[in-house]
């Protein structure tokens, strides 16, 4: 009322806009809720307001703990690629050993049978020399019994 007062008007038109705004006020309210019913639901809006802070904080709590489980995934992945990649390595040095050694039995089977071979004829030419060797006799001995 004094603030309508200071800007020049009088008393009596100050104190009617001022009654009018209260019994506006008044009547809003009073149609809307009770006084006591306004103030409970204010402190309900409060404790809401409160239960919201507490579930972002919460919120911001599981982004977070969901930023490390990303993190967490990301290693497991990492740590997985580096064992199957060592793995791939390993399989393919043991491969590459298993192909050398089967090479070097072919090698080997090789040279054996040349030596077979090689054995083979050097039995067949002693056979044949004894076989000679034998006839030789035989014949000397016919011989020497015709004679």
């Amino acid at each position: 009322m004094k603030h309508l007062q200071s800007v020049g008007l009088s008393e009596e038109v100050a104190k009617a806009i001022t009654e009018s705004i209260a019994i506006g006020r008044d009547r809003d309210l009073s149609m809307i809720t009770t006084k006591e019913d306004f103030f409970e639901l204010k402190d309900s809006f409060n404790g809401l307001k409160e239960d919201f802070v507490r579930l972002e904080s919460e919120v911001a709590i599981i982004k977070n703990d969901i930023g490390h489980i990303k993190e967490d995934i990301v290693g497991l992945n990492d740590k997985i690629d580096r064992k199957v990649s060592g793995l791939h390595d390993k399989i393919d040095r043991e491969t590459t050993s298993i192909r050398e050694d089967i090479a070097e039995i072919k090698v080997s089977i090789k040279e054996i049978s040349q030596h077979k071979s090689v054995m083979l004829q050097w039995i067949i030419g002693l056979f044949i020399a004894q076989m000679t060797a034998i006839a030789g006799v035989a014949i000397t001995i016919l011989m020497k019994l015709h004679s």
